[in-house]
């Protein structure tokens, strides 16, 4: 069987954390230009806008490499850094399911021993299709607990 790759962030996580990003920037100026700290010139705003472009840019970079790919015996999943990433053989995996508990419901995937890993930068498009994927390939799906 060919590998199969799901990817994304989904468009609304990404807005909120992009707008939330810009509106604590503009917090931040909103302070600095309370304090009488005034930008002049062009130079000025090339000087404030530049670390807002930046940082949105390298987001945007990083949320390019989400994915999960499920190979011949294995699952991948790449998250925005790569210190989230894990690999998981598909033996291993006795089990997924959606946790309504933690924001944005992520798909959780159980392994032997009871071992949990978070899939919560996928998109829940992407997590859906994964999941119904999983489905087909055997993997049984648990009951989540509902959030009160």
């Amino acid at each position: 069987m060919a590998a199969r790759v799901f990817r994304g962030v989904g468009v609304q996580r990404a807005a909120t954390r992009l707008a939330s990003l810009a509106t604590a920037y503009v917090g931040a100026f909103a302070v600095l230009w309370g304090l009488g700290l005034v930008v002049r010139g062009w130079r000025g705003w090339l000087l404030l806008v530049t670390p807002l472009v930046a940082m949105v840019a390298s987001r945007l970079w990083a949320w390019r490499r989400v994915a999960v790919e499920v190979g011949e015996g294995a699952l991948r999943y790449e998250g925005a850094l790569p210190g989230r990433d894990f690999e998981v053989s598909l033996e291993a995996l006795e089990a997924f399911y959606f946790d309504r508990t933690l924001p944005g419901a992520p798909l959780v995937l159980v392994t032997r021993g009871g071992a949990e890993r978070v899939c919560g930068e996928l998109s829940a498009e992407a997590a859906r299709a994964l999941a119904h994927h999983l489905a087909g390939r055997g993997v049984p799906t648990v009951q989540a607990m509902r959030a009160s």
